[in-house]
């Protein structure tokens, strides 16, 4: 993946109710009916639990000599509940209270899990669509966004999710606490209201803020996430160039900046929450003024109509602080959901599981082959017609630049060609029939990977029913098997990360046979003998002069030791094929560009 690229536009500049809409119709699509119905059933239960708990206040307040109404009394009577006495009143609040505690708990627990889950599904169809991506789109993608879209942003919005759940509970448990409020004094209950309507039209500004807010989040996130890989992956350039002093201060640049973005934030959403605690403070005390002095309410239904707006206030604060901290989240689940829809439209054509590859039994053969790598670019490959036997070796030579490395990744089936196309056997080289393809290819490329593994883990991941014998076998013929049985762990040594813990000859031969495990029908070496020595160069060339009865091999190299050998030998320059035959053959079409590779003595060669 290449980190030179960005990736293509940022969030759609609409607005957030629309980004809100997508959220939650994400949510209902990727969870179960029976899992939100089970949170929404517990939000219910919760809300109702807790109004019961305040109106059993009143009678309980009654008993301890605080008058009341008397209209819960009355209500409880008409269904049969006679007097029960203070020690009665107490045991049942507190096992309404326990009972609400427990399903609050329970609420709490399977909005975890139904927001964990979300975010396990939303990173695993990224990830999936990302491995099913187009090669040629998938090269664009910067290395530190991806990483940044499916770790911190796939965070964030798991956190938009857990405070939409919040919503969803204060948004219960308001109705409840109302009705506990309007039953005791609707007159006051409705200025309350009145009075909140009024503070959400005040603060509807501060919504589109900490959207923005959001948005310039994702986008310094991505580009320091970016900058940190580049100079992860790029750290030999850094210090061997003295760059050192740059890229901190850049970083430092890039962290400052965020580091301000979250503090405006949390100034922004500081204030918005001061200056509601101060109202909602001044309205309690109006309430309790307006109650005792203006209306009269009897002191037990006061102190719960206190209690009620108390809890009002609260959940009015929670239902504004999970609607900010959902705002802030929406960018990040429109970048991740954008980066979806864009893997997803460039992705390879399905199907490939069921597709048998292409028999090899002639070759391939390219007619006419065009390509871009992007459009409006000049061709990186303009009518190349050549022929690569089923059994052989082939070199493909040029100077950098000529189309040797993009001619190798539609030979694999990366790449699909933009005019012409590639046959095996006769049959186009195209759709679902490219991935099954791969699966007969064996690929070895300049910059050898490994993974952060053992070296069986290695070798078996391109081979998993291959066995012990078969790994060494690979090994001997990638000459790596002397160096492999020298280390103190054998097959079980940990190469490190990308094979660190190793040479570059050492990750190139480990590559190389790790491709030969597979026991390919094409077997594509792009550079791979570039960091070997001459020993080493020379038994994997004898390695590969066993093989060329066996299989294709395609060999993309500079050396004039590894082209000699060629039964063919195809030449690149500018994109087109201006030589192609044996070695004698290309020596003489292609003469003056050979010379100027230093392959041929430029005046010796043939005429």
């Amino acid at each position: 993946m290449s980190d030179s690229a960005r990736l293509p536009s940022s969030p759609p500049a609409d607005s957030p109710r629309r980004r809100l809409a997508a959220l939650v119709r994400d949510v209902v699509r990727s969870t179960s009916p029976r899992r939100l119905a089970a949170v929404a059933a517990l939000m219910a239960v919760a809300a109702f639990a807790e109004g019961a708990g305040l109106m059993l206040l009143v009678p309980l307040l009654d008993l301890l000599g605080i008058t009341g109404s008397g209209r819960v009394a009355g209500w409880l009577a008409a269904l049969g509940v006679g007097p029960v006495g203070l020690e009665g009143a107490l045991a049942a609040y507190l096992v309404l209270v326990a009972a609400a505690a427990w399903v609050v708990r329970a609420r709490t627990l399977a909005a975890l899990r139904l927001r964990l889950a979300f975010m396990d599904r939303l990173r695993t169809r990224l990830h999936a669509a990302l491995l099913a991506t187009e090669w040629r789109t998938f090269a664009r993608l910067r290395a530190g966004a991806v990483q940044q879209a499916l770790t911190e942003e796939a965070g964030r919005t798991g956190m938009g999710v857990e405070f939409l759940l919040r919503l969803g509970a204060a948004g219960l448990q308001v109705p409840a606490l109302l009705a506990v409020a309007a039953i005791l004094s609707p007159l006051l209950t409705g200025g309350a209201l009145v009075l909140a309507a009024v503070m959400a039209l005040a603060m509807r500004p501060l919504n589109r803020r900490t959207y923005q807010l959001g948005r310039s989040m994702q986008h310094l996130g991505r580009a320091l996430h970016a900058d940190l890989a580049e100079d992860i992956t790029g750290m030999r350039v850094v210090r061997s160039h003295g760059l050192e002093p740059a890229r901190r201060q850049r970083f430092a640049e890039r962290a400052a900046a965020a580091r301000a973005n979250v503090l405006d934030h949390q100034r922004t959403s500081g204030t918005e929450r001061a200056v509601a605690r101060v109202v909602a403070a001044a309205a309690t005390a109006l309430v309790v003024v307006l109650a005792v002095r203006g209306f009269a309410v009897p002191l037990a239904d006061t102190l719960v109509l206190v209690v009620a707006f108390a809890r009002l206030a609260s959940a009015g604060l929670a239902l504004r602080d999970g609607y900010r901290t959902v705002l802030h989240a929406l960018p990040a689940h429109a970048a991740l959901t954008d980066l979806l829809d864009q893997c997803r439209a460039a992705a390879e054509p399905a199907g490939s599981g069921t597709v048998e590859p292409p028999p090899f039994t002639r070759g391939l053969r390219l007619e006419g082959v065009v390509f871009r790598h992007a459009e409006g670019d000049p061709p990186a490959l303009a009518g190349v017609d050549a022929e690569i036997p089923a059994r052989g070796i082939t070199a493909v030579i040029g100077p950098s630049g000529a189309g040797k490395s993009t001619l190798a990744d539609l030979l694999l089936g990366l790449l699909a060609p933009d005019g012409g196309r590639i046959l095996v056997d006769g049959r186009p080289l195209e759709g679902a029939a490219r991935q099954a393809w791969r699966r007969r290819a064996g690929y070895v490329p300049q910059d050898s990977f490994l993974f952060h593994d053992t070296i069986r883990a290695n070798l078996t991941m391109a081979a998993p029913e291959a066995g012990e014998p078969a790994l060494w076998d690979a090994l001997e013929r990638a000459a790596a098997a002397d160096f492999v049985r020298a280390l103190p762990d054998g097959l079980d040594t940990v190469v490190g990360e990308r094979g660190s813990r190793l040479s570059g000859g050492e990750r190139q031969r480990l590559a190389l046979a790790r491709a030969l495990v597979r026991r390919p029908a094409l077997l594509i070496l792009d550079e791979a003998t570039s960091a070997l020595d001459v020993g080493s160069e020379r038994r994997v060339l004898a390695a590969l002069d066993r093989l060329r009865h066996e299989l294709a091999v395609v060999v993309v190299a500079h050396r004039a030791s590894t082209v000699r050998s060629a039964d063919t030998v195809i030449v690149l320059e500018h994109g087109r094929v201006v030589g192609a035959g044996s070695w004698d053959d290309v020596a003489r079409q292609a003469a003056p560009l050979l010379a100027r590779l230093g392959m041929v003595d430029g005046h010796a060669a043939p005429p």
